[in-house]
């Protein structure tokens, strides 16, 4: 366990304290995740890729893990699905603004961390160089709050398409 907690702790040290400061610019954060608590690590590290809480809190599921059950902070009555890593071969969950509060439920696929904005903002399928401004909080916000391009892009043309339809 000390073993396991200096790496956390030399981790959280890496990853720095980003605030939400509108004068940082967007390219030194863009590409820079969250500091996470020595529990949340825990539960990443062991997390199996594609799964969420609901799973390993579940005594009749397959990936049931009483060390998470016990780890896991919230009421299980309410909150079951709080955590969720990503896997490569399947569509990501919607990005949410949420994201900007503690990342749980936007768990990168293979390392223990939520996803940085630029992460975010490639899901959402914005082009490499699009740049958010203001401090980590600030971007995961503003990916989270968008239309994603392509999205918009599709929509766009299927309002021009059908401009000429007469709905009653």
């Amino acid at each position: 366990m000390e073993l396991l907690k200096n790496f956390c702790n030399g981790y959280n040290e890496i990853l720095g304290n980003s605030n939400d400061s509108d004068d940082i610019p967007c390219n030194m954060t863009m590409h820079k995740s969250r500091k996470h608590n020595f529990r949340d690590i825990v539960i990443f590290s062991m997390m199996k890729q594609g799964s969420n809480s609901s799973r390993f809190i579940n005594p009749s599921s397959s990936e049931f893990n009483s060390l998470l059950n016990d780890l896991y902070p919230y009421d299980k009555n309410k909150h079951v699905d709080t955590y969720v890593q990503h896997a490569w071969n399947k569509p990501s969950n919607t990005i949410l603004a949420h994201l900007q509060k503690d990342g749980l439920k936007f768990i990168h696929p293979n390392q223990p961390r939520s996803f940085t904005p630029y992460e975010a903002a490639l899901i959402q399928s914005f082009p490499k160089s699009y740049g958010f401004s203001g401090g980590v909080n600030a971007q995961h916000r503003q990916v989270g709050n968008a239309v994603p391009p392509l999205m918009a892009k599709s929509l766009g043309l299927v309002s021009y398409d059908n401009s000429s339809i007469e709905i009653h």
